[in-house]
């Protein structure tokens, strides 16, 4: 499974304690009897490696400011600029908090089964379609991995992003982002991930050793043909050229962390990268995630009976709620009156009280992938 590629939302992680987290590694470890359909006959070594990755484990409580947070809403708010109702503006029914385990998202008013808490269209996240990064320029000079190739374009778009500082269209976005790298896949190195593969079969994009190519392309070429440099990639390229080995090895594992573990489709959308797991719960209990139309939450809400879990009978036949989900969702983004409804969001499956923490689930995930991909361990 590719890092960020088939597994696309992430946000601000509950993080235990270092201590707690080695301990609970370890435990978890020897006590995960198979992992991606395989048996595990190398506890201690798999021990080992949650052990390096957990003490290498920094708080993330400290990220955002509450100026941060509402700024972040309110820029989101501004640059809508449409003010019209989904699928084609923003909605934000959520605002963000600060809780035991760091940053999360509240509800910012009492919500109804079925509400929308949260949508921001496509036009709004950073993407290869909203970024200033000409296309020619990743094509020509960003390496093509075999795994993850969307992982490292983008890496590659937000490194370019949080370069341009303040004249970026994203700087409230990227200024909301973690500053400190979490410990992810992107921050391991090549005999960690070796050991992990070896047991998991799980293959990373190695996106932290492709960005720094991208950047010595460039620089190469902008040394080449100065006069030809666009206007747009001048800002960067001074700032790049002024980093050392080290620097641009510490910037492109923070950018490919970022992509890794917030990776909507895609895409970084701002403020829904901040709901976090909630291990106790089950898939489609609390809130569910739609990349499709609001307009078709109604028949998408057949697919989840009273009690979540429970098979349905929206369509005759007994189908499960994710099943019947992507039948749904497969419809509506064929529906040609729902073509411009391409963004995400979240939908509540249940009442929540006004102040309350909304909180996602990332689905059945062993703690070896949510370490791989989230750099966080279930308590």
């Amino acid at each position: 499974m590719h890092d960020g590629e088939e597994l696309k939302r992430g946000g601000v992680r509950s993080h235990p304690p270092a201590a707690r987290a080695q301990n609970q590694a370890v435990r978890r470890v020897r006590m995960q009897g198979r992992i991606g359909g395989r048996r595990v006959r190398a506890g201690g070594a798999l021990a080992t490696l949650l052990l390096v990755v957990a003490s290498n484990w920094v708080s993330c409580t400290d990220e955002s400011t509450d100026r941060t947070a509402s700024g972040l809403r309110r820029w989101l708010l501004e640059r809508d600029g449409s003010r019209s109702a989904p699928p084609t503006g923003v909605l934000l029914n959520v605002g963000v908090q600060h809780y035991e385990q760091g940053r999360g998202l509240s509800a910012t008013k009492a919500l109804l089964r079925g509400e929308v808490a949260a949508w921001v269209p496509e036009h709004l996240a950073l993407s290869t379609e909203t970024t200033s990064l000409p296309a020619q320029v990743l094509n020509r000079f960003l390496p093509r991995p075999q795994y993850g190739p969307r992982t490292v374009q983008l890496a590659a778009i937000l490194l370019f992003e949080s370069s341009l500082g303040q004249s970026s269209e994203f700087y409230q976005h990227i200024k909301s982002l973690p500053a400190h790298t979490p410990g992810n896949s992107a921050t391991w190195s090549r005999s960690q991930k070796t050991l992990f593969n070896s047991v998991t079969g799980m293959q990373g994009s190695d996106c932290e050793a492709h960005l720094p190519v991208f950047v010595h392309n460039l620089l190469k070429s902008a040394d080449e043909h100065q006069q030809q440099l666009a206007l747009e990639l001048q800002t960067p390229v001074a700032l790049w050229s002024s980093w050392n080995s080290s620097e641009l090895q510490v910037r492109s594992q923070w950018a490919c962390a970022m992509a890794i573990s917030r990776n909507f489709g895609g895409s970084l959308y701002p403020m829904l990268d901040m709901a976090n797991h909630n291990p106790r719960a089950v898939w489609g209990e609390d809130i569910v995630s739609i990349d499709f139309s609001p307009s078709c939450v109604p028949k998408m809400l057949e697919c989840f009976p009273a009690r979540a879990g429970v098979l349905s009978r929206s369509k005759g036949p007994l189908v499960p709620p994710l099943r019947c989900v992507e039948s749904v969702r497969k419809s509506c983004l064929t529906n040609s009156d729902s073509l411009d409804g391409v963004g995400q969001g979240f939908v509540a499956l249940r009442d929540f009280e006004a102040g309350e923490q909304i909180l996602d689930n990332y689905g059945m995930q062993s703690n070896l992938k949510l370490l791989f991909q989230w750099g966080f361990v279930d308590e």
